[in-house]
């Protein structure tokens, strides 16, 4: 079953967002039985709706059902722990996650749904799904 956006109206993925934005959300994930986005993650869209650097991806709420819009990707992946995982970014071999049972990041290999790194913040995982290396 495809979930949508109440409102269709197509938001600006250069704009952030606004807490009426992450709060449409979060109900819908929530009455769909997915995870939750952290609030870390939450302040980040507040930010930067998303965000790409060579294909390397962090979703954001972009309504016009892109590829690296939450909802869409975490309709497409099909992970056992749906329930406890909501998936944020990717790049072309790992998923980024938040496993909110264990409240850690993880990332996740696309080939076999593996955990492969774990990670306290968001800002360690972001780095190492966006691939931005330590000057």
């Amino acid at each position: 079953m495809k979930i949508t956006y109440r409102n269709q109206a197509d938001i600006d993925i250069n704009s952030p967002i606004t807490s009426t934005d992450t709060l449409q959300l979060q109900q819908i994930l929530h009455q769909h039985h997915y995870a939750l986005l952290p609030q870390e993650f939450i302040n980040f869209l507040y930010l930067h709706n998303g965000m790409n650097n060579n294909g390397n991806i962090i979703c954001g709420i972009k309504y016009h059902h892109q590829s690296d819009d939450i909802l869409t990707i975490n309709q497409q992946i099909k992970h056992p722990l749906h329930k406890d995982l909501i998936f944020l970014g990717f790049d072309e071999f790992d998923y980024l996650a938040y496993n909110q049972k264990h409240q850690i990041y993880q990332i996740i290999d696309k080939a076999d749904l593996e955990v492969i790194e774990e990670y306290q913040d968001f800002a360690s995982a972001l780095q190492y799904i966006l691939k931005i290396e330590d000057e």
